[in-house]
């Protein structure tokens, strides 16, 4: 065993008590991973088939946090982030018994035509569908993307 894996845990039921406590608008957003795949070989040729996963912070079914991307991340990104893009998470690196692996929220690639979507519904977003333009996997104890709506 290591630091960060004995850590893992606390840092997890840390997110799942603050998400408990929080009344804030950050926790408010349901959060929801649409893959759309066809079998004609390339995206929008032949039969469609979508399937939608609620993405929560654990297997609780607690809200994953969101939040606009602040103007200073915008203004440091070097043109990566706009105004309106969205922070989803931090969640935990998985770890025996808990914790999100990136694939949770970030599905590799698997050869098929497909498209892959975030879907927010919450006060002020209601069924916004939002691409995924970031993720954030380098640091010890927090996964989490950043996303930007095509429907506006």
């Amino acid at each position: 065993m290591s630091l960060r894996s004995d850590l893992l845990p606390v840092f997890d039921d840390a997110r799942a008590l603050l998400a408990d406590l929080e009344v804030g608008p950050n926790r408010l957003t349901d959060v929801s991973l649409r893959v759309s795949t066809w079998d004609g070989g390339a995206p929008g040729v032949g039969t469609e088939t979508v399937t939608t996963t609620p993405l929560t912070l654990d297997a609780a079914g607690r809200r994953v946090k969101v939040s606009l991307v602040s103007s200073h991340e915008i203004l440091s990104s070097g043109g990566k982030y706009a105004d309106g893009d969205f922070k989803i998470g931090p969640f935990t690196p998985s770890y025996p018994g808990g914790g999100r692996d990136p694939s949770y929220f970030s599905p590799a690639a698997d050869g098929t035509a497909r498209d892959v979507h975030v879907i927010l519904n919450g006060p002020g977003l209601e069924n916004v569908v939002c691409k995924i333009i970031d993720t954030s996997t380098d640091k010890t104890f927090r996964y989490g993307f950043t996303v930007r709506r095509v429907n506006q």
